[in-house]
């Protein structure tokens, strides 16, 4: 498990909040501009397809090495249909499960991931459908009794572990809705769990729907995740009793990084 082994080469009990979900959390979830704005250290252990049998390994797996405070899911995975001859295969032979958690099983990092597991572009393509999406509904989409039984199981974990958990919705324009809301908000509702969809407060993030996406709606692009996440990380520095570690002299390495890679830009 790739992601897993980079974890492991972060220091011990260094990381406060994890980052779970699929492609959509991969590409929204910055980790070195969360610390640049708001001083959080986190960790993207998103991948793409994550199926929730995928986040109960990897929830499992990450308290070798840290204990997080909170783990952010984004919750697009959850209403991924699963497969049951597909699952048990992926739950009796690991290697033959697609997923970027899996199909670089044999390959062994020798450094460090400096993005923290974000998947970073400056591909723009624009979106160009309308931003009337959420519209008013009151069905629910259906959310796979497999995943909802992965997903109980997430929950009990953290919970031992006595990590928080927060389910969030990036900015979908493309393929969000109210139903898919609704099943998720319903969900939380029912097992006490907080969560905030950013697709019914666009008018906080400022987004550009000319630049800020990478493939017209769907995922976000670097500039569009910088923005994304300087509005989450005032989220969970106000709801969540996180350290800034900014003048941390253990966490130099970060705020280096973030210079480096992005040059100082916002």
């Amino acid at each position: 498990m790739t992601k897993l082994k980079l974890l492991s080469m972060e220091k011990d009990n260094s990381i406060d909040v994890m980052f779970l979900g699929d492609s959509e959390g991969k590409a929204a979830f910055d980790s070195l501009s969360l610390f640049h704005e708001h001083g959080i250290s986190s960790y993207n252990l998103c991948t793409n397809f994550q199926w929730a049998i995928d986040t109960v390994a990897l929830a499992n797996h990450m308290y070798a090495s840290q204990k997080p405070k909170l783990v952010v899911m984004e919750a697009s995975f959850i209403l991924t249909t699963l497969r049951k001859r597909r699952i048990l295969l992926a739950k009796y032979l690991p290697i033959f499960n697609y997923h970027e958690l899996y199909k670089q099983y044999l390959i062994h990092p020798d450094k460090p991931d400096v993005f923290k597991g974000f998947s970073p572009t400056d591909k723009a393509v624009p979106f160009t459908g309308s931003l009337e999406y959420m519209i008013e509904d009151t069905s629910y989409y259906p959310i796979d009794a497999w995943t909802l039984d992965y997903l109980q199981q997430v929950k009990e974990t953290l919970e031992k572990q006595g990590t928080k958990l927060l389910l969030v919705s990036a900015p979908n324009p493309l393929y969000w809705n109210t139903a898919k809301h609704n099943a998720i908000q319903a969900w939380c509702d029912q097992n006490q769990v907080t969560y905030v969809d950013y697709n019914l407060k666009l008018d906080t993030l400022n987004l550009n729907w000319q630049e800020d996406y990478r493939d017209g709606g769907d995922h976000l692009n670097s500039k569009g995740a910088k923005k994304f996440i300087k509005v989450l990380g005032q989220y969970l520095q106000e709801n969540y009793n996180l350290s800034d570690h900014r003048n941390d002299s253990q966490y130099a390495d970060w705020e280096e990084d973030y210079q480096t890679l992005y040059g100082g830009t916002k």
